[in-house]
């Protein structure tokens, strides 16, 4: 699946402004413009060139970005997402090798990340998780 819910930035508007604060608003709005290019790309793939290189140039800024400082609950849904939509991107465009090593990425981190406090994070990590098995298996289908 593609993970085609855009991150929201009102959850911090009120939060303490801080550098990591502004890396996760940045990485959020990098994530926001890589899913419009990628929903461009996945849509209508012969009529935007660059489509396919700026959704992956702004998915990996995004993830890089939320790489750094602490791994809270959004910067590791940002990370996450980003990692899942670089292996969703590769899928489409038939680059099976990098598809798979971004989602070995995505499956490491997530096994890195310390036990979900809410169960709604939990239930975002097993989709994420499963989606990262089953592409990661085949050339088929991805989960549903």
């Amino acid at each position: 699946f593609i993970c085609s819910s855009p991150i929201l930035l009102h959850e911090y508007v009120n939060s303490a402004r801080s550098p990591e604060v502004y890396q996760v608003q940045a990485a959020a709005i990098l994530f926001n413009m890589g899913l419009t290019f990628h929903l461009c790309f996945a849509n209508t793939p012969h009529t935007i060139k660059d489509a396919f290189s700026n959704a992956t140039s702004l998915y990996e800024m995004a993830c890089s970005l939320g790489l750094q400082g602490s791994q809270d609950e959004d910067s590791s849904q940002i990370v996450m997402a980003a990692l899942n939509n670089l292996g969703e991107l590769h899928h489409e465009s038939g680059n099976f090798e990098r598809r798979k090593a971004y989602l070995e990425d995505l499956t490491a981190y997530i096994l890195s990340l310390d036990d979900p406090m809410e169960q709604e994070e939990a239930d975002e990590r097993h989709e994420f998780m499963l989606n990262s098995m089953v592409l990661r298996s085949s050339h088929g289908a991805a989960a549903a």
